[in-house]
């Protein structure tokens, strides 16, 4: 019966394009005239919740009843603002599902074992991931840069019954076109470093509810179905690794099939009018990967200069210092770095070379996450944050430093010379500058905390004393 229904809505989907709702109205013509009417309680729409007073009077009464809950519109338990001053807590029974859910064997295998919906990290992640390159070709108004983003290979899949593209590179836009209406399969992988997916948008809908995790040899699966002839624009936003790994199928027949467009990098790639002048046009590159890699294409004989540094984050009229690790930066093959740097926006590392016409540059970018302290994230997060609840930072942190650390566990890292960071502990403060390590104790401090427990023992002693002598 089920394949039944499934291979009328795939007749009528071709033949009704333009349907407002189309997966609720091919269902009901596929079904009419066999169909049955349940209670409200089996489809509770929770929107009824927000309308006024004086509209849907007997539907909010019946939600205390609810045996399936309906999370339709925009608005989700996850992202409503003063959801609190509804009477029905239905956010926390939202949070309730998801506890139940995250024991089933279907919801593991989707890569949402460590999911937690009140859990930002991923958020304040992706900023300290965040690093720029400014480069510019320095000579006359005429000299200018192409960046071209190093496209790597896409070889076609096909089944009995499905026909695609497995892809496998750092294009976080591509653009195809349907063949033949039918069900959009996306399998997203991790080969081999972890890859943390904060958005998977099919035109300009995100699909995703919070920031996917998907660790070594583990994929996830998207489907949705499309019609013929219909433009598909997929964004992948992601951090973590240099490269990825999607299958994108369109499954029903063997004539199913898609046609890859366009194309385009997972670096952000700007040119701000401040940076063309009678010098020369730059451009500047954004990217949260721990790896990158890009080609320059110089015009005109010029002065290439590159400045590695970190994003432009302002709190109080005053830039914050988001720091960023380079591990390595190779230029034509060739290291340039003696070892590991940070820098931030304010202090970047610049590196210059004599360029000619029409020459081709290889960038190849290493970077690792930042060693911050507890006390320095504390303080990033709460400039960072739109509001996050005080509550929450610990948790945050907690997250942030734990991904670092499995991140080095994994790569390990060589960790560059410290700027400057203090580490409070209870008897010592902990002093870093320029590489150089200073530990100040608090002996004053532990002689009064030993005191106080010694005396709080001879306290005690005599009150059970004078409890037996009584």
């Amino acid at each position: 019966m089920i394949e039944k229904i499934k291979n009328k809505c795939f007749e009528l989907i071709d033949k009704y394009r333009d349907l407002e709702y189309p997966d609720q109205d091919l269902l009901n013509m596929a079904c009419q005239g066999r169909k049955k009417l349940l209670e409200i309680i089996w489809n509770y729409q929770w929107n009824y919740l927000f309308f006024n007073q004086n509209i849907f009077l007997e539907e909010k009464k019946l939600v205390k009843y609810a045996k399936i809950i309906h999370y339709n519109t925009d608005l989700k338990p996850w992202n409503i603002k003063n959801i609190e001053q509804y009477d029905f807590n239905i956010r926390e029974l939202y949070y309730e599902w998801m506890k139940i859910a995250e024991k089933e064997i279907n919801f593991k295998s989707n890569n949402f074992d460590n999911f937690n919906i009140k859990d930002e990290y991923l958020t304040y992640l992706s900023v300290l991931s965040s690093s720029r390159i400014d480069v510019k070709n320095f000579g006359i108004n005429k000299n200018n840069i192409d960046i071209i983003q190093k496209i790597n290979k896409h070889i076609s899949i096909s089944t009995e019954k499905s026909n695609g593209y497995s892809i496998f590179g750092n294009n976080n836009i591509i653009e195809f076109i349907i063949i033949n209406s039918g069900l959009l399969v996306i399998d997203l992988f991790c080969d081999n470093e972890n890859i943390i997916y904060n958005q998977i948008k099919i035109n300009g809908k995100n699909l995703l509810q919070k920031p996917l995790n998907i660790t070594k040899n583990t994929s996830y699966k998207i489907k949705k179905y499309v019609l013929n002839k219909q433009i598909i624009k997929l964004e992948v936003d992601y951090i973590g690794s240099k490269y990825f790994k999607i299958n994108i199928r369109n499954v029903r027949t063997y004539k199913n099939n898609i046609r890859l467009l366009n194309h385009s990098s997972n670096i952000s790639i700007s040119t701000p009018s401040w940076f063309a002048d009678n010098n020369g046009i730059g451009a500047i590159l954004a990217s949260k990967n721990y790896k990158d890699s890009f080609q320059i294409k110089t015009r005109c004989n010029g002065n290439l200069v590159f400045k590695f540094m970190g994003i432009y984050r302002k709190y109080n009229n005053k830039m914050i210092p988001l720091y960023v690790n380079y591990q390595s930066i190779k230029i034509n093959g060739k290291e340039i770095l003696r070892e590991p740097i940070t820098t931030w926006h304010d202090k970047a590392f610049t590196y210059e070379m004599k360029v000619k016409d029409n020459e081709m540059i290889d960038i190849e970018v290493t970077k690792a996450p930042y060693p911050y302290t507890k006390s320095e994230l504390k303080e990033l997060i709460i400039k960072l944050s739109s509001g996050v609840e005080p509550k929450d930072i610990n948790n945050i942190i907690e997250n942030i430093i734990k991904n670092r650390l499995e991140y080095e566990k994994s790569t390990k890292l060589k960790q560059p010379n410290r700027i400057f960071s203090i580490t409070r502990e209870k008897y010592k403060t902990r002093y870093y500058f320029l590489g150089l390590k200073y530990v100040k104790f608090n002996t004053r401090r532990e002689i009064l905390d030993l005191i106080k427990e010694e005396n709080a023992k001879l306290i005690k002693e005599i009150e059970q004393l004078k409890e037996k002598l009584n």
